[in-house]
């Protein structure tokens, strides 16, 4: 869970000039968020592995971030490719569960800092 404001997040760029990358950088990891059509959440796939829920999903982030061999949460990069036709609301729980979380403590927990979206398209996604 992240503070309210508190997302880096991308949009996709107007033209492919002006999206330059960094060498060093990760490759994205992406999300896909599929969806019916009347935009009701059907499929969480993080690249190709496939999550029941948004919990799960953050469980494997957690994990993967924990790892002391693993990217950190400043080098991991996820972008979302949600279906055209998704409720606004399951955009929102979807970078809820891959920015972070609230530990034991009451301490916000950063898991991934850079998100962007891919550009979407009417029937995508179903």
């Amino acid at each position: 869970v992240a503070q309210e404001g508190d997302f880096h997040i991308k949009l996709p760029p107007e033209s492919p000039i002006q999206a330059q990358s960094d060498p060093l950088q990760l490759p994205p990891m992406i999300l896909h968020l599929l969806a019916d059509e009347s935009g009701t959440l059907i499929g969480i796939r993080l690249n190709d592995a496939s999550f029941k829920d948004f919990p799960s999903l953050t469980s494997q982030m957690i994990a993967m971030i924990a790892d002391p061999e693993g990217p950190t949460a400043e080098s991991v990069e996820i972008e979302l490719d949600c279906a055209y036709q998704l409720r606004y609301k399951h955009v929102i729980a979807a970078m809820s569960a891959i920015s972070g979380y609230v530990d034991g403590d009451g301490h916000l927990v950063k898991l991934v800092e850079k998100i962007r979206f891919r550009p979407t398209e009417p029937n995508a996604g179903l």
